[in-house]
């Protein structure tokens, strides 16, 4: 469950942040309605009430913000869309997650119903690392978005490795490439990247795409959200490009790690289909699509849990751009080489250094020429699901080895002409898992006695061998799922 306390002092934190020009930029469109629809008010009607600078206590803020929101009316919908997007509107999120309206709903679930369900999802599967509501996970990211990003910055919420705070001026760099209707779209897809968690954590930025059309509904429409873009993607071309940045916001990280370059090219070719050649919308994902989803990558993991952003992390997601590109745009693919077999391990398991991960390999492993197929298999693994989530927070980087080295092994023994496909379940038993993994260590200089003597069931691990007509994966789960 969710720390309430916790998120409670993270809300009056953010607030404190909410600077007066929130609050000025409020009256002013206050003002202009006004101006624009004289027969809607009176001249009587007194100006808005102004927020308290630093809210000593957030039930008065929200109640003065509320009463704001009464006073724009009409107006504060028709404008939602260019506050959200703009330079306060991270801090407009958050007023608006904490104000309650109607039956003690949420402000933010009035204005965008498409959040609603993201409140009662909470922590579990892949989910491992997360500590708040899904919903506060959002705005968290969009501090990061709005905030840190462009300024080069880390929130002040753990003390960050020297060397985190100075790979901050890359992305700094690449998000100073975009302009502002980029930015605004990024923005508008950060607010609404997780919607679909509704109908489950696992896979849920492919299950979000069905729901874009709606959540933008509130915002204008397709219509509106060209508008907003300042007609750089007519309104079709917005709703293909939200849908992809959604169903597409955790690709960045797939590269070199849980994905091989076939399946991504296949996941890039759904949209780029989509998008006639010299189209606004094929410019858009050639030229725009990969750095958007690598900075918005750095944000959502910060919204994960602080201390997953660190220096390699932040280098591997920019060099993701550039290999994101080249499968736009090349039509035959490179083989991958035995030093991205390693590094895609180390993705894998937590380990940063290359170093260290052909170190592990030679402790367990032993043999060169069998550390050299087990990476040959790994680079080579069209499918790798889940692995991340399931072997990372085991934290024992030398079991999470052998369990991949036991798994390339036996994949190598099925087939040696099929790349690799493995899916772990997202709700594996973290403690079943690790178990497993620390007695492999002890066999691994002998892969096929381990076979022998090592029986995953009898530490909860089922291994299924699925089949179809013209391929086959390995499934990993276990007995006792983590809800």
């Amino acid at each position: 469950m969710c720390d309430l306390d916790m998120e409670t002092e993270l809300i009056v934190d953010y607030l404190r942040s909410a600077p007066e020009s929130l609050s000025d930029t409020l009256t002013e469109i206050y003002s202009d309605w006004c101006r624009n629809h004289p027969a809607s008010f009176s001249h009587s009607d007194p100006p808005l009430p102004p927020l308290p600078q630093i809210p000593a206590d957030i039930s008065e803020y929200a109640l003065k913000f509320n009463e704001i929101i009464d006073k724009l009316g009409p107006a504060f919908r028709q404008m939602l869309p260019v506050l959200l997007t703009g330079d306060y509107g991270m801090q407009l999120l958050w007023c608006l997650h904490e104000i309650r309206r109607g039956a003690s709903q949420r402000a933010l679930y009035d204005f965008l119903p498409i959040l609603t369900p993201l409140e009662r999802v909470r922590r579990g599967g892949l989910n491992v690392y997360k500590r708040y509501s899904w919903t506060l996970h959002v705005l968290i990211v969009s501090k990061m978005l709005w905030e840190s990003i462009p300024t080069g910055t880390l929130p002040a919420t753990i003390f960050w490795p020297e060397s985190t705070i100075n790979s901050m001026s890359l992305l700094r760099a690449e998000y100073e490439r975009l302009n502002e209707p980029e930015i605004r779209l990024l923005r508008l897809a950060c607010i609404i990247h997780d919607i679909g968690v509704r109908d489950g954590v696992e896979d849920h930025p492919e299950k979000g795409i069905r729901y874009v059309q709606s959540g933008i509904v509130p915002l204008g429409g397709e219509l509106g959200v060209s508008s907003l873009l300042e007609g750089i993607l007519s309104p079709s071309e917005c709703l293909i490009a939200l849908r992809a940045l959604v169903g597409e916001h955790t690709l960045a990280s797939r590269v070199n790690g849980e994905s091989g370059p076939k399946l991504i090219r296949e996941r890039l070719d759904k949209w780029l289909t989509q998008a006639p050649a010299r189209s606004q919308l094929r410019r858009f994902l050639e030229d725009s699509f990969p750095r958007l989803l690598a900075i918005f990558l750095s944000c959502d993991i910060v919204g994960v849990a602080d201390e997953l952003l660190t220096a390699p992390t932040i280098r591997r997601t920019i060099r993701s751009i550039e290999c994101l590109s080249n499968l736009i745009s090349k039509t035959e693919l490179e083989p991958p080489t035995l030093e991205e077999g390693a590094e895609r391990l180390g993705i894998l398991i937590g380990i940063e250094d290359i170093d260290d991960v052909i170190t592990s390999l030679r402790a367990i492993l032993g043999s060169e020429e069998r550390i050299e197929q087990i990476l040959s298999t790994i680079a080579t693994a069209d499918l790798l699901d889940y692995a991340m989530g399931v072997l990372k927070p085991i934290d024992h980087p030398q079991a999470a080895v052998a369990i991949l080295a036991r798994l390339a092994y036996l994949w190598r023994s099925l087939s040696t002409t099929q790349p690799m496909t493995v899916r772990f379940s997202p709700h594996c038993n973290i403690s079943c898992i690790r178990s497993w993994g620390e007695a492999l260590i002890n066999y691994s200089y002998d892969l096929p006695k381990q076979l022998e003597q090592i029986d995953p069931k009898s530490f909860g691990v089922n291994i299924k061998i699925k089949e179809t007509t013209s391929a086959f994966q390995l499934e990993i789960s276990t007995l006792n799922e983590q809800a």
